[in-house]
């Protein structure tokens, strides 16, 4: 057998002490050391092919080389006297490890003295070439940084390896005729929903939903001719024939020359970011149709720019089309001279205490119309706590504001002749005595009777007669002060309030001219009547002391008049 040589496939070599040469092998047997030849750059060491007997001599370089240092009561001459063990675990060859030149190349890792590991790269030559196997000689380096350096990379590629291949994102490449090179698989089966095999080899676009397969065509094409693509939306077909939407990013692949060899990039998946989208679309038409249904105008107010933006034109609003964004003041100074203040307090009082805010004003437009306006809104504040804006809408109320103001005024009116009814005479009573009392003067009170009133009714009917009322109405409004207020008390009596009188007279006044306003003849229907009236007066406080009774008193005083022939006045306490 021949001898086995110190192969390609050495691993470890173990520094052992120059002693171990005087004591044998640990068998019996005694090895002669084989010194080694000494260079000052690299040290060359003459192994012997068998492995019965390790060679111990080696140069001082190398001893430096592998930090040898003599044990404690050692010669420091026997530095030089360096032994290597070869490991267990070594692999040998035999003499066809040498190349033709009788050189090879092993990298190979020692074991220190002090138990360090050191890669080395070792470069081997037989000494003698026509019986390489009989004994060689090695160089040794330090190849630890290269060995480092190749770890790092072989981790960093096992690192980029388990990326790609637990990303969520589809990462791929395309040739030249967009066909699929690669794609990672756990990103393939959730996207396409089928294993990398049924898509490598197969045409991109052969994915691509029908209505959009030339869009990606094109896309892609450009993608072949250098273009970078970012964002790219698009959908594709599943294995199950559902839809997925994608986001593309694309980048040519080049050769060494700068030439197109393909596309790579990345796809991730946004068909829940769509349906987010779609389904908040949808959200907001709805809001909007409802808004519109409703006839309300958003709008929201941004305080840092003082910009006040509406949802939508707000000619109908207030009287300005096409005007939706403007500065807050222009709108504030359309606000009605007499609803501004209470306006902006509502406005202040929301913004310092972030309260919703609520308020019913009148507008001013262009064109003098006056317009009712109902605004809510809410307060957006910063993560500080400051307001930032406030958002809201606000509806057109005039014809609201009408039907109420008319709800009121029937409520206080008389339906037929406008004129105030009892609630109301009522009211204005209290008030007139209340301040009579504060400044020391009177108030009287006019029963007003029609007479020979019956005449039209019966002759023409009460649509006739609610004629001559109305009539009547506006003769006696015509004989008030401004101050006084003229009631309709029922059937064809009329109550006139007079306050702030200051002598009896002046009431006086009052019912002579009443009394000449209703001497002119009724026309109604062709026909001709002649009605006078009957007018009792009471005067607080030297005829009553509250209202009520300063009416009874009037109606009595009427009655007297009418026993006294109709057609004039008389006063209670006379």
């Amino acid at each position: 057998m021949p001898h086995r040589c110190l192969a390609f496939y050495l691993t470890t070599i173990a520094l052992v002490s120059p002693a171990w040469a005087q004591d044998g092998d640990g068998h019996g047997h005694s090895r002669p050391p084989r010194e080694i030849a000494a260079a000052r750059t690299t040290e060359p060491i003459t192994l012997d092919s068998r492995l019965d007997e390790p060679i111990w001599r080696t140069a001082p370089a190398a001893t430096d080389f592998i930090q040898q240092q003599p044990k404690e009561g050692e010669p420091a001459t026997q530095r030089t006297e360096v032994r290597f063990l070869v490991a267990q675990d070594a692999l040998y060859v035999g003499a066809r490890m040498y190349d033709d030149e009788g050189r090879t190349g092993v990298v190979s890792r020692l074991v220190r003295r002090d138990g360090s590991r050191l890669w080395c790269r070792a470069l081997g030559r037989s000494l003698d070439p026509s019986a390489p196997e009989a004994s060689a000689i090695f160089v040794f380096s330090d190849a630890s940084e290269r060995i480092a350096a190749a770890q790092a990379l072989r981790a960093s590629e096992a690192l980029y390896r388990n990326l790609v291949a637990t990303s969520n994102d589809l990462i791929w490449s395309l040739d030249l005729e967009r066909r699929w090179t690669y794609l990672n698989p756990l990103a393939a089966q959730r996207i396409y929903g089928c294993a990398v095999e049924e898509l490598v080899g197969k045409p991109l676009t052969d994915r691509s939903a029908q209505a959009v397969r030339e869009r990606d065509a094109a896309v892609f094409g450009r993608v072949m001719t250098g273009e970078q693509v970012f964002d790219y939306e698009t959908r594709h077909t599943r294995r199950d024939g559902s839809y997925v939407d994608l986001s593309f990013n694309a980048t040519a692949l080049r050769d060494a020359n700068g030439g197109v060899i393909g596309a790579t990039g990345t796809a991730h998946d946004v068909s829940e970011q769509k349906r987010a989208a779609a389904a908040l679309h949808e959200s907001v038409e709805k809001l909007r149709l409802a808004v519109d249904a409703a006839d309300l105008y958003y709008w929201e107010w941004e305080l840092r720019t003082d910009k006040l933006s509406w949802g939508r034109d707000p000619g109908g609003l207030i009287g300005r089309p096409d005007e939706r964004s403007h500065l807050y003041p222009d709108f504030r100074d359309m606000v009605h001279p007499e609803d501004r203040e209470r306006y902006l307090a509502a406005g202040r009082a929301a913004l310092a205490s972030g309260e919703p805010y609520a308020a019913e004003f009148r507008v001013v437009t262009r064109d003098g119309e006056v317009r009712w306006i109902s605004a809510h809104g809410s307060v957006l504040r910063l993560p500080e706590g400051g307001a930032a804006k406030m958002i809201g809408v606000s509806q057109d109320i005039t014809e609201r504001k009408r039907q109420e103001e008319e709800v009121r005024f029937l409520a206080y009116h008389d339906t037929l002749t406008g004129l105030p009814n009892r609630r109301l005479l009522d009211d204005r009573m209290r008030q007139a005595v209340y301040l009579a009392q504060r400044r020391d003067v009177r108030v009287a009170a006019l029963l007003i009777d029609l007479d020979d009133f019956k005449q039209v009714n019966d002759a023409l009917g009460h649509r006739a007669g609610d004629a001559v009322l109305r009539e009547v109405a506006q003769r006696l409004s015509a004989c008030m002060r401004k101050s006084d207020t003229l009631a309709r008390q029922g059937g064809d009596e009329f109550v006139a309030l007079l306050p702030d009188l200051q002598r009896e007279s002046d009431c006086q006044f009052v019912a002579e001219k009443a009394l000449r306003a209703l001497e002119p003849e009724f026309h109604v229907e062709g026909r001709v009547f002649r009605i006078g009236a009957s007018i009792g007066i009471s005067i607080y406080p030297s005829d009553a002391s509250d209202g009520e009774t300063l009416l009874r008193n009037a109606d009595v005083a009427m009655y007297r008049a009418k026993q006294l022939g109709r057609n004039q006045y008389q006063f209670y306490g006379h």
